[in-house]
């Protein structure tokens, strides 16, 4: 949450981290493909107003990228989709700007690729950025 002159201003990302916080403890360890799968799953209901594939290949690109062991993918790898999520969903912590220049050419494409099914409004809020990063 942040607080802004007496406002709340709630995150999708922190119903997300929230989450993977139930996940972390409710996960067996050793079992990697069902943490995977429910982190996978709480990512794609924070992003449910997006395309199915497009959460798919979001979730797959970035899960991929940012983790600190390539064999395994821990919840606290998975904060980092906390962003994306943020990005898409209009809440995007730019003076922070954790994402990179291949980062945004990847959101980019990905909203070239899935313009027709998006909505206006996230198209213009994200694309801003993507022109401000100097992705274009």
């Amino acid at each position: 949450m942040q607080y802004d002159r007496g406002t709340i201003i709630m995150f999708h990302s922190s119903g997300f981290q929230k989450r993977l916080r139930k996940i972390d403890s409710s996960v067996d360890r050793g079992d990697e493909q069902r943490r995977i799968d429910e982190i996978r799953d709480a990512f794609s209901a924070s992003l449910s107003s997006l395309p199915e594939p497009m959460r798919a290949e979001l979730f797959d690109h970035f899960s991929s990228k940012y983790r600190a062991d390539e064999s395994s993918y821990t919840v606290d790898d998975a904060i980092f989709l906390g962003d994306v999520i943020d990005l898409f969903t209009g809440a995007y912590d730019d003076e922070r700007d954790p994402l990179d220049a291949d980062d945004w050419d990847f959101v980019k494409d990905i909203i070239d690729e899935n313009a027709l099914e998006l909505d206006m409004d996230t198209i213009n809020y994200v694309m801003k950025l993507v022109v401000d990063k100097g992705a274009i």
